[in-house]
């Protein structure tokens, strides 16, 4: 006996099958739309899009305005000190909009961090204070990045396939670059892998 909005009804061997493939399939749209929908909401630091191949990009960025923790532990641990700060861990009690992407890499020599930017109406001036001293509130500008988007998981494995075809391609072009990494990733944990958003940054020399 099988259930189909509140209807209840019976299938052959060879249809019950087709029907179960049917309903994962509509099950899986639905949670493709609500995500989309989900996704379109967040808000992306503002760029100027420089050059475009395939998946890789040229932008030039503007300064942010972050909140950055170091990642001496997992990266877990780094998430959950962040996101204590937009949720209203803060000296105003401030609730802040979550952005994407979360970006990971060495914003200083030998020092892994994990970076949120904050919404383009909060000035570095405005920003209220960490309670933690886990979280650094500050600026950075990336400038020019060479960029190459990629989906499923940002495993070390996918990191490095990406990372050779973006070198590659900037070698080609003739295009110098920093070799500090950072992954930028644009999805929440629960987001379905071949739906995730996730990008290599590599800083261009001036």
């Amino acid at each position: 006996m099988e259930v189909l909005y509140g209807i209840k009804f019976k299938l052959s061997g060879k249809i019950k099958p087709l029907f179960r493939n049917f309903t994962l399939l509509f099950f899986l749209l639905c949670v493709v739309g609500t995500q989309s929908k989900l996704i379109a909401k967040i808000e992306e630091p503002s760029y100027k899009l420089i050059q475009k191949s395939n998946s890789i990009e040229i932008r030039d960025y503007q300064q942010m305005v972050i909140i950055k923790t170091d990642l001496n532990t997992k990266m877990n641990n780094g998430f959950r000190t962040l996101a204590n700060y937009i949720f209203g861990g803060n000296s105003t009690n401030q609730k802040i909009a979550m952005t994407a992407p979360v970006i990971t890499g060495e914003f200083e020599e030998s020092k892994q961090a994990m970076v949120f930017v904050l919404p383009s109406e909060i000035a570095l001036e405005s920003a209220p204070k960490p309670l933690s001293n886990n979280v650094e509130v500050g600026s950075f500008h990336f400038q020019k990045v060479a960029t190459i988007r990629f989906s499923g998981y940002a495993t070390d494995t996918s990191i490095k396939k990406q990372l050779k075809k973006l070198t590659e391609w900037l070698k080609k072009e003739k295009i110098k670059h920093d070799e500090t990494l950072f992954i930028a990733q644009y999805n929440a944990p629960w987001v379905l892998g071949p739906l995730r958003r996730n990008e290599i940054w590599l800083r261009l020399e001036n």
